[in-house]
């Protein structure tokens, strides 16, 4: 299989005379071989190319080398996304989950039921002789630090677990043997909308959020979002869960909410 391409330009001054470099493509012990050497002579220029068995077939097809190749790469760079968007997908998710769940009328979602994480500024009040409160910021390690005391971890806590956590924090530092501690959410963290939306990003909480609240939030869906789906990773999880959107479902404090793209 034999292919004619014009001299290069080094070449044209040493081969002077030479005809046109003939491509050549042979087998040496049934493997290809390829060179790149233009030989300053009076027999033709000789560029031997190594070639893989499909490109070899496809030359003596007599089909342009370069398509071929533009083609081949395209294919493999559609599979190579298409593969790593299904294998993300398997890796960072779990089954789908019952929407009502997180239903805005669920008992999970009530203030007595919310469990604090990190971002939230919650106010801490101890009752004694007399009353002292001050507003702490939970940090990224879950915990709030409390003057005179070592760090207190209340992440993963409801503001009535919490005020037992200082209170025994208190009592085990020796500054009140029965403290009175109640524990108040001032502002919460916020979550973060991300995927086939217009404008991803952080986003203020407000009691009662909802999905389709955070979506418009977010300036709504592009038209290439899936309607009918959505991914949602909690503060406290380590993976997202599927959701069917059946109808409207609760948004907490420190979620991720990936709106996935439709696949046709």
């Amino acid at each position: 299989c034999a292919a004619w391409l014009p001299p290069p330009a080094h070449a044209s001054s040493a081969a002077a005379g030479s005809k046109t470099p003939r491509m050549e493509l042979r087998r040496d012990n049934g493997r290809l071989s390829h060179g790149a050497d233009y030989q300053p002579s009076s027999k033709p220029c000789v560029v031997k190319i190594r070639l893989s068995e499909a490109n070899y077939r496809a030359c003596e097809r007599g089909l342009n080398m370069n398509h071929f190749r533009f083609f081949a790469r395209v294919i493999a760079v559609l599979a190579f996304g298409v593969g790593l968007n299904a294998c993300a997908e398997q890796m960072v998710s779990v089954p789908p989950k019952d929407p009502t769940e997180r239903a805005l009328t669920s008992n999970n979602i009530s203030a007595a039921a919310y469990r604090l994480t990190a971002g939230d500024r919650v106010r801490v009040s101890v009752f004694d002789l007399a009353a002292e409160s001050m507003e702490y910021v939970i940090d990224d390690t879950g915990t709030i630090s409390i003057p005179a005391l070592e760090p207190v971890v209340i992440k993963g806590e409801t503001t009535k677990e919490a005020a037992g956590t200082i209170a025994q924090a208190y009592g085990k530092a020796g500054l009140f043997k029965k403290a009175r501690v109640s524990v108040d959410v001032v502002s919460f963290g916020p979550f973060y909308v991300l995927g086939e939306i217009a404008k991803p990003g952080e986003f203020a909480y407000r009691p009662g959020m909802s999905l389709f609240a955070a979506v418009a939030l977010a300036g709504g869906h592009t038209y290439r979002a899936n309607r009918g789906r959505v991914f949602i990773r909690r503060a406290s999880d380590t993976v997202e869960t599927e959701y069917d959107v059946t109808a409207d479902i609760a948004i907490l404090p420190g979620d991720v909410v990936r709106i996935p793209e439709i696949h046709l």
